[in-house]
Protein backbone atom coordinates (compact mmCIF):
# COMPACT_ATOMS: atom_id res chain seq x y z
CA UNK A 1 0.00 0.00 0.00
CA UNK A 2 1.17 3.58 -0.78
CA UNK A 3 2.65 5.42 2.36
CA UNK A 4 2.50 9.44 2.26
CA UNK A 5 4.88 11.86 3.38
CA UNK A 6 2.65 14.76 3.82
CA UNK A 7 1.94 14.21 7.30
CA UNK A 8 3.32 17.03 9.30
CA UNK A 9 5.03 16.73 12.88
CA UNK A 10 6.21 19.33 14.61
CA UNK A 11 9.47 21.46 13.04
CA UNK A 12 8.84 19.88 9.61
CA UNK A 13 8.04 21.92 6.63
CA UNK A 14 4.19 21.52 5.11
CA UNK A 15 4.99 19.93 1.64
CA UNK A 16 0.97 19.08 0.95
CA UNK A 17 -0.07 22.65 1.09
CA UNK A 18 1.36 24.02 -1.79
CA UNK A 19 0.06 20.88 -3.44
CA UNK A 20 -2.93 20.17 -2.41
CA UNK A 21 -5.62 21.18 -5.04
CA UNK A 22 -3.50 19.29 -7.82
CA UNK A 23 -4.66 16.38 -9.63
CA UNK A 24 -3.22 12.91 -7.67
CA UNK A 25 -1.32 10.58 -10.40
CA UNK A 26 0.03 6.84 -9.03
CA UNK A 27 1.95 5.09 -10.87
CA UNK A 28 3.94 1.31 -11.18
CA UNK A 29 8.00 1.31 -10.97
CA UNK A 30 7.62 1.06 -14.67
CA UNK A 31 6.19 5.13 -14.61
CA UNK A 32 2.66 3.42 -16.25
CA UNK A 33 -0.10 4.91 -14.84
CA UNK A 34 -2.08 2.99 -12.46
CA UNK A 35 -5.03 5.62 -11.21
CA UNK A 36 -5.72 9.54 -11.48
CA UNK A 37 -7.88 11.32 -8.98
CA UNK A 38 -8.77 15.27 -9.22
CA UNK A 39 -8.46 16.64 -6.08
CA UNK A 40 -11.49 17.17 -3.29
CA UNK A 41 -13.10 20.61 -3.61
CA UNK A 42 -11.27 21.39 -0.41
CA UNK A 43 -7.73 19.49 -1.64
CA UNK A 44 -6.03 16.63 -0.48
CA UNK A 45 -5.38 15.77 3.46
CA UNK A 46 -3.19 13.37 4.42
CA UNK A 47 -6.33 11.39 5.68
CA UNK A 48 -7.96 11.56 2.06
CA UNK A 49 -4.66 10.85 0.54
CA UNK A 50 -4.38 7.21 2.89
CA UNK A 51 -7.93 6.42 2.63
CA UNK A 52 -7.40 6.70 -1.41
CA UNK A 53 -4.57 4.42 -0.67
CA UNK A 54 -6.58 1.97 1.12
CA UNK A 55 -8.93 1.99 -2.40
CA UNK A 56 -5.51 1.60 -4.64
CA UNK A 57 -4.15 -1.29 -2.46
CA UNK A 58 -5.01 -4.34 -4.60
CA UNK A 59 -3.18 -1.99 -7.92
CA UNK A 60 -0.18 -1.24 -6.12
CA UNK A 61 0.73 -4.15 -4.64
CA UNK A 62 3.85 -4.83 -7.23
CA UNK A 63 4.99 -0.92 -6.21
CA UNK A 64 4.18 2.06 -6.87
CA UNK A 65 4.48 5.87 -6.51
CA UNK A 66 2.19 8.65 -5.58
CA UNK A 67 2.52 12.78 -6.98
CA UNK A 68 0.74 15.39 -6.50
CA UNK A 69 1.72 17.50 -10.27
CA UNK A 70 4.87 16.46 -10.27
CA UNK A 71 5.26 16.85 -6.70
CA UNK A 72 6.73 13.05 -5.35
CA UNK A 73 4.34 12.64 -2.04
CA UNK A 74 4.72 9.03 -1.44
CA UNK A 75 5.18 5.28 -2.71
CA UNK A 76 4.99 2.01 -1.62
CA UNK A 77 8.70 1.73 -0.22
CA UNK A 78 8.26 4.05 2.07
Amino acid sequence: MIRFVTDQWLHEPDILAPVRHLELSVVDLDGNLLAQSLPPETGWTHERLEAFAEELAPLTEGGAEAYLGRVWVGGTEV
